[in-house]
């Protein structure tokens, strides 16, 4: 089991890595808005690089201002490959640009297993800005039947699965990463199968198990056993995806001890959900913080929390955090009474309970701290300045 705070830590982690795909889908949708333009003009190589490539580079985490990070037009050996990319000084992976929207040729393949044949690496990436091919070149094959997967960045789903394959919080697990983007590759095209058939099935469980049995080849339905549960959440909707991060949850022992070393695969029950959760809590929460009825009292505090900032007192802190507990149903994490009766004024709730709010600031900072850690929210997530001293919750 996990200890007390580490499971929602690692959903909070999965929350900053769903901001960093946010806002890589807001950097592709305004590259996308100039496709059909640019598709009218010559933009060559070098523009596309310019005006696509490294952008995207940027948002998926790498640092294009550092040579050492990407490396572009290196000499290796007599050839000259567009970009490597490195990650601690190791080559990564290969990025060949072409022409902007221009149809790739048989010579096109083969210019880029050459670039990685003598240097070792598994995979290479032809694109020309809007499709990305994906070659493993240790599938022993002609080098167009090296490409195991194509992206077009006029696919939403495909800017995800792009980003799926290429941030940088994946390529930092050096040791692991071939096989895992091998892994994300396989489980993306059987997610496209699935799809194709998903209309003819309900969305639960027995259906997608009926629909794995009937639809899919032995190979696939291997697959499918393995990433079992990052299937499910997709299948059900609950996923946008991240399927990077579920199939790292189910498989890669690296990862989940680089993030937290005793965690217990076996406790993360579909992550995406919980960070949806994580994230609805807090938009609930900022809401019922700023349509509080009762105005702040004298000694308000600045209550900072993940990107939301306002003046809020002690009281009325408790009293909208007890509120969004209710409405996700862990009023059983509240100290609260039936009746109304004591020397302590209390706080009628929505659910028709007492809540003890008449406290000293002291007394207060203790049940605000006690309900967040039963919640597990990670450490210091609330700060609140009050009588210029900083106070972190929990």
């Amino acid at each position: 089991m996990l200890k007390n705070g580490e499971k929602f830590q690692w959903i909070y982690y999965l929350y900053r890595l769903f901001l960093v795909l946010e806002n890589f889908k807001q950097i592709v949708k305004e590259i996308a808005q100039h496709f059909s333009k640019w598709e009218n003009k010559e933009i060559n190589e070098a523009q596309t690089q310019q005006v696509i490539i490294l952008r995207l580079l940027a948002a998926l985490g790498y640092d294009i201002w550092n040579p050492f990070e990407i490396a572009a037009q290196p000499q290796l050996k007599g050839s000259v490959p567009d970009i490597i990319v490195y990650c601690q000084n190791v080559r990564l992976f290969v990025i060949e640009i072409k022409i902007f929207a221009k149809k790739f040729t048989e010579q096109d393949y083969k210019q880029a297993v050459n670039y990685v044949n003598p240097i070792g690496l598994r995979w290479a990436i032809i694109t020309n800005g809007v499709e990305w091919h994906f070659l493993d070149n240790l599938k022993q094959a002609d080098s167009k039947e090296k490409c195991v997967l194509i992206l077009n960045l006029k696919n939403k789903i495909d800017a995800v699965h792009l980003f799926e394959l290429l941030n940088k919080q994946l390529w930092e697990n050096i040791q692991t990463v071939e096989n895992e983007v091998a892994q994300l590759i396989e489980f993306i095209k059987l997610k496209a199968v699935v799809e194709d058939y998903k209309q003819f099935y309900q969305i639960n469980e027995p259906a997608l198990a009926r629909l794995i049995q009937n639809e899919l080849n032995p190979e696939q339905q291997k697959i499918a056993r393995q990433h079992h549960q990052a299937l499910l959440t997709w299948f059900l909707g609950e996923d946008e995806i991240i399927s990077s991060i579920n199939l790292k949850v189910e498989e890669s022992e690296t990862f989940v001890a680089k993030t937290q070393q005793d965690l217990a695969v076996e406790t993360i029950v579909s992550t995406t959900t919980e960070r949806r959760i994580l994230e609805e809590f807090s938009e609930q929460l900022y809401d019922k913080l700023i349509n509080f009825k009762q105005r702040p009292d004298k000694g308000a505090s600045l209550l900072t929390f993940l990107s939301y900032e306002l003046f809020i007192s002690w009281r009325i802190f408790y009293i909208c955090l007890a509120e969004t507990c209710i409405a996700f149903n862990y009023e059983n994490f509240l100290e609260t009474k039936e009746t109304n009766t004591g020397k302590v004024k209390c706080y009628l709730l929505s659910n028709g309970k007492w809540l003890a709010v008449n406290l000293s600031q002291v007394e207060l900072q203790k049940k605000i701290v006690r309900l967040l850690e039963k919640l597990e929210i990670p450490e210091k997530t609330f700060k609140l300045v009050y009588q210029n001293k900083d106070y972190f919750l929990p």
